[in-house]
């Protein structure tokens, strides 16, 4: 996933300027001469053209593979390994495999797409936090608070949900589940 699009802007821009200096020019792979020494101006435009065609489908293909990508606030990942508390923050696509994150408040923080695989998340308190697309695979969920958070399409591989507090909470197969709610 492209995360910077100044420096792509700034990249198709440059190509784009090559591909229209280029295509002012007359471009083929060799210059055959006819019988006469004149210059075949049909393989010129042919090469022009092919030149043109090459470029667009370049930029076609580089434009099926940017994504829109939404970067985590660095200030707020700072904030969550220094503080160990991160309420409301945007973290979203942030990498976190492996962080020891037990305890840490998380509520209403926005962790979608994060990458939290193999993440100490002990006693972590994820109310009403958007974990939408989140990869927590292997993660220590024990006893977590998942009241109210959104974890549609999040892969939850090897993890274990029997003492995480569910209410309220929309599961990978977009369910919305009451196991733990109190009437």
């Amino acid at each position: 996933m492209i995360k910077n699009y100044e420096i792509w802007g700034k990249l198709i821009i440059k190509l784009l300027c090559v591909v229209v200096w280029l295509t002012r020019q007359p471009f083929t792979l060799s210059k055959p001469i006819h019988a006469r020494g004149s210059l075949n101006r049909k393989s010129s435009v042919e090469g022009s053209m092919r030149l043109i065609t090459l470029a667009a489908t370049f930029l076609l293909t580089l434009f099926c593979f940017i994504t829109p990508a939404q970067a985590a606030n660095p200030d707020h990942v700072k904030q969550l390994l220094e503080q160990r508390s991160c309420i409301g923050c945007d973290l979203s696509t942030a990498d976190l495999r492996h962080k020891d994150l037990r305890g840490v408040n998380l509520s209403n923080a926005n962790l979608s797409h994060a990458d939290l695989s193999k993440a100490d998340l002990m006693a972590v308190n994820f109310k009403d936090a958007n974990l939408s697309g989140a990869d927590l695979s292997d993660a220590n969920l024990l006893v977590v608070n998942l009241t109210g958070a959104n974890l549609e399409n999040a892969t939850l591989k090897n993890v274990n949900l029997n003492s995480a507090t569910i209410c309220n909470t929309i599961g990978p197969d977009k369910t919305l589940s009451k196991r733990d709610c109190v009437s």
